[in-house]
């Protein structure tokens, strides 16, 4: 594939890098615009030499020039350029990776990839963002420079981005692993059910991902006691991290697997409204992860989500919630365009 440039434009190489997909884009930078141009994806699990795919796909996309700037972002943890992804065996090592390939080269956290991508995003454009409209029918406009993003997916993810001196910066955060806050008698009673598997009081991601949903129809299906039938027998008969996308497609017939996503949105209502609360992102509260991707309609029902995310028991603070206007993003490529925005940023 060739890439045409024009006076002005700077080629980035941005990566992605999940426990599934190993995904890599040359991004152009024109002015204050960033488009991908050339994209490639790779199955994580079959890639044992990160340095030779970024080789590899830099000589299929045919660049005019080799990239200005590398940002790779990654799900697990960043110490001094270098990461061990969650649930891959491989290390991303960014010093390795400048040295072999020449490219000032940074490192950075998946949410931090995905809070840089914020700014970019045209929340006008449905392709990109849906708005979830507060209880009264309202849609903030956005103002000022704080931005969150939260995510739930494989795990929870939290960012929040905040623009200090005309630039933007995002701070890392571990805010999906606080402890899971129970409100209302059941969500004690889930708290108490997954305090007997993890021997302590569980985080938030243990309801907020793909596990916390298997682990919220656990406790569903252990109080709604019962032969059950033919779907809940095949639900359980799949390994755990498979029942999730089972659970969710049944989520309107089945009772069960009602009870279960109905659940799972309230909490995730309430775990967004305390975030909005920790940092008053006036200019968004951004939802990520394929969870709430594919279960919109859960989110939108009954306007359950935005209802919960504003149950504050002080009627100040629902005051500053209903400030915050909250979007979904659709657009999964985003953090790529992040991870090139936070390049720019953080190597220039």
């Amino acid at each position: 594939m060739s890439v045409k440039l024009h006076s002005g434009d700077t080629i980035i190489l941005a990566g992605d890098i999940g426990g599934t997909n190993t995904n890599l884009a040359a991004v152009i930078k024109h002015g204050g615009a960033f488009s991908i141009t050339a994209k490639s994806s790779r199955d994580s699990k079959s890639v044992t030499d990160f340095v030779q795919v970024v080789k590899e796909v830099l000589a299929e996309f045919d660049l005019p020039a080799p990239p200005r700037y590398c940002c790779i972002s990654a799900a697990g943890i960043v110490e001094q350029n270098r990461c061990q992804p969650t649930n891959l065996s491989w290390v991303i090592d960014g010093d390795k990776l400048q040295q072999d390939m020449g490219i000032p080269t940074v490192i950075i956290n998946d949410f931090m990839a995905l809070s840089y991508s914020l700014p970019l995003l045209d929340v006008n454009n449905p392709k990109e963002i849906l708005p979830l409209p507060h209880p009264d029918g309202s849609v903030p406009e956005p103002r000022g420079g704080i931005y969150a993003i939260i995510g739930a997916g494989t795990g929870l993810g939290v960012g929040v981005l905040s623009r200090v001196e005309g630039r933007y910066v995002a701070f890392p955060s571990e805010g999906g692993h606080t402890d899971f806050p129970a409100f209302d008698r059941e969500t004690q009673r889930l708290g108490n059910f997954l305090k007997t598997r993890y021997d302590s009081w569980p985080g938030t991601e243990c309801v907020l991902s793909g596990r916390g949903i298997a682990n919220i129809y656990a406790y569903v299906r252990d109080t709604m006691a019962g032969p059950g039938d033919d779907i809940l027998q095949e639900i359980d008969s799949l390994p755990e991290t498979e029942r999730p996308a089972l659970i969710s497609l049944h989520g309107c017939t089945n009772p069960v697997c009602s009870r279960v996503m109905e659940l799972f949105t309230r909490i995730y209502g309430k775990f967004a409204g305390n975030t909005a609360l920790n940092f008053l992102p006036e200019a968004g509260l951004f939802l990520a992860g394929g969870i709430a991707q594919k279960n919109i309609d859960f989110l939108l029902h009954e306007q359950r989500f935005m209802r919960y995310f504003e149950s504050n028991y002080n009627l100040k603070m629902r005051t500053l919630q209903q400030r915050v206007p909250v979007f979904l993003i659709k657009e999964y490529s985003v953090s790529l365009l992040g991870a090139a925005h936070a390049a720019t940023l953080l190597l220039d």
